[in-house]
């Protein structure tokens, strides 16, 4: 698991106070409503710089986030991406060819083919496959109705996977951009939420 928290810390919390000077009711709102924001923007920021290492959509990458957020009672947040390695048939591009399956993991990498994988539905999703075996390999063909072969044929098979993507999110190159645009973020957020609770109380 991978996580950025945004909370504020007590000379941001004073600073806040002395604004809302008379309006100490609204210093919860505030900060809760400035950190949600922010968190949101830290999700679509790392999201985006995981795109660009992974050769995967955003919405996939999306797929693996979670936002916790603040509350009047706990005024802290945290984006948290967790879950298993990436599955090779959710990348960009991923195809069978006659000799394999055709992938490219990296953004800025190669594409390669992965001599005698396959592509197949497991449980209603679409997985790359491998099979051990030892004998002698034949050209891969389309229509041939491979399911029917006797199981010494089809098993056992191995599920090809990419990198997780939160240990993408944990490389210091990606989760220090993110962490950078979270404070800009966060300073922004605190300045238009501390002049809309001013302007809505005159």
């Amino acid at each position: 698991m991978s996580k950025i928290s945004v909370s504020i810390n007590q000379s941001d919390l004073n600073a806040v106070r002395l604004l809302l000077n008379g309006l100490q009711n609204s210093v919860p709102k505030v900060l809760c409503r400035a950190i949600n924001k922010t968190l949101s923007g830290v999700q679509t920021d790392a999201v985006s710089e995981i795109a660009d290492e992974l050769n995967l959509t955003k919405t996939r990458i999306r797929k693996d986030f979670k936002i916790s957020r603040a509350s009047l009672s706990n005024t802290s947040g945290k984006v948290v991406s967790k879950g298993k390695p990436v599955g090779l048939a959710s990348f960009i591009g991923t195809r069978q060819t006659k000799t394999g399956v055709s992938v490219k993991v990296k953004k800025q990498g190669k594409r390669s083919v992965l001599k005698h994988a396959f592509i197949a539905k497991a449980k209603t999703a679409e997985n790359v496959w491998w099979r051990k075996y030892s004998g002698t390999r034949k050209q891969f063909r389309p229509n041939f109705k491979y399911a029917k072969l006797p199981k010494k044929y089809k098993l056992p098979i191995q599920r090809l996977t990419g990198p997780r993507i939160q240990d993408i999110f944990a490389k210091d190159k990606v989760i220090k951009k993110v962490e950078t645009k979270a404070k800009v973020r966060l300073d922004k957020n605190f300045a238009h939420e501390i002049d809309y609770e001013l302007q809505r109380n005159r």
